[in-house]
């Protein structure tokens, strides 16, 4: 089962911010993780591995645009959402709220207004020809053989790549040889039907460009056989809506929604 905790929370005083705030709230979970678990937030840290978590950026109103962020307005909520693909992290979240009334973002402190709890356990999941995934945050994702990102989210690259986020986070696993019979089921079976994405770029210490918009998928009639990848394809669309896609997931990146 994987979790969805939206932290509300209002500020003392107003705070400038970011242009993309995805590192910020990647540096929140930690810090809260670190808190209650100083091993697994170090476990969080070690790089080269898929993290069983994900933010989005925070989301808030603000009273003025700079050239490099924006003013946040105090008097409206601002939102942090973590999505917890291992239980344990989940727990270890809840037990820090249980005792914190608060955040600290920069010099001021957030006070906790309110907790949401939202769970997924894919059995309602349908078996949809069609669907589209909607990519809120820049997605980037790793080409092989290549110093450049995939920029399109091809059906062969999307999907093969989630099974792989599944598996490193996930208890029950699809396994190598599913995923490779997966990659070639995608690139048989599944194409683009349509698009409107284009690319934003995001700067700070290096530069990221992806993409955002939204892409629609089909999946061949024929697709839909015995195999069952045409449902597991579906689960793994709405796990991307707890996991994001592509790199630096886990700073704000490849935020996705599912939609039939």
């Amino acid at each position: 089962m994987v979790t969805e905790l939206e932290v509300k929370t209002f500020a003392e005083k107003s705070v400038k911010m970011p242009a993309f705030t995805g590192y910020l709230a990647r540096g929140l979970a930690l810090n809260i993780l670190n808190r209650i678990d100083p091993a697994l937030s170090q476990d969080l840290h070690e790089p080269n591995a898929l993290k069983p978590y994900s933010v989005t950026p925070l989301y808030f109103r603000s009273t003025k645009k700079h050239a490099d962020g924006y003013q946040l307005d105090p008097s409206t909520p601002c939102i942090l959402k973590i999505r917890f693909l291992d239980d344990r992290i989940a727990k270890s979240a809840l037990d820090f709220f249980s005792s914190n009334e608060s955040l600290m973002i920069y010099d001021s402190h957030f006070k906790v207004a309110s907790l949401t709890i939202r769970t997924e356990d894919f059995s309602k999941v349908q078996d949809a020809r069609r669907f589209r995934l909607l990519f809120d945050t820049p997605t980037h994702l790793s080409k092989i053989g290549s110093k450049f990102d995939q920029l399109f989210p091809e059906p062969n690259v999307i999907f093969p790549h989630l099974m792989r986020v599944w598996d490193a986070c996930m208890a029950d696993k699809f396994g190598k040889e599913t995923h490779e019979k997966y990659k070639a089921w995608t690139e048989k079976s599944m194409t683009v039907s349509g698009y409107d994405l284009r690319t934003l770029t995001v700067t700070g210490k290096s530069m990221k460009i992806g993409f955002v918009g939204w892409c629609a998928y089909r999946i061949d009639e024929e697709g839909r056989g015995d195999s069952g990848f045409s449902l597991v394809t579906n689960k793994l669309a709405k796990f991307a809506e707890y996991s994001n896609i592509g790199m630096e997931r886990t700073a704000g990146f490849g935020v996705a929604r599912y939609y039939l």
